[in-house]
């Protein structure tokens, strides 16, 4: 059975969606479980694997959907308040009392002596953080997708002007002074290393 539950305005990072999906599958049950944003990309992933629900077709990118394929109601369940319980958990074990930025600026002013970033929003929205982060001098790594080829473009200008790296869109794994990013793979140490 498959099933879909969609949250309005649930906006999470795509990185630890992947990660808490990737927990849940491993529930006695479930053959797979999805935690993904209500994105053009993300709804035709959940179109190729069969699923088609008015509810997915309404989901923004601001949205979040939780798919699951599973062998009874109960491992359905299961999955679904796995995925629950891990957002309601603090990422990173920040401490409760610990409040957390809400803008790019607020995040960097913070961290003054900070060089690098890494965002992650819907394609749509992360241009704007982009362009506060190169203004700031900070290195850019861009986990988002869904970023038109003229922004694109136009970000890595800007970057190039002010000497600073711009990955991506779509920049998936990196190691940067041996420190993985978002995600990572092995790979023997040195100036460069390109993933295939």
């Amino acid at each position: 059975m498959f099933k879909v539950f969609v949250y309005k305005n649930q906006y999470q990072d795509s990185v630890r969606l992947m990660s808490i999906s990737r927990e849940a599958t491993k529930l006695d049950g479930v053959s797979k479980c999805l935690a993904l944003l209500g994105t053009v990309s993300n709804k035709d992933v959940v179109a190729r694997m069969g699923l088609k629900d008015p509810a997915v077709d309404a989901a923004t990118a601001s949205d979040l959907m939780v798919c699951v394929e599973a062998d009874s109601e109960a491992a359905v369940k299961a999955a679904v308040e796995a995925v629950q319980a891990k957002l309601k958990q603090k990422a990173g074990g920040a401490k409760a009392e610990e409040s957390k930025p809400a803008t790019l600026e607020e995040g960097a002013d913070r961290l003054n002596d900070a060089n690098f970033c890494m965002i992650s929003l819907p394609g749509p929205m992360a241009k704007l953080d982009c362009i506060s982060a190169i203004e700031r001098g900070l290195n850019v790594m861009l986990f988002s997708d869904n970023i038109t080829i003229e922004d694109e473009v136009e970000l890595k200008k800007k970057a190039i002007e002010k000497d600073l790296l711009f990955m991506g869109p779509d920049c998936g794994t990196a190691i940067v002074a041996g420190v993985p990013l978002a995600l990572a793979n092995v790979v023997r140490r040195g100036d460069i290393g390109i993933v295939a």
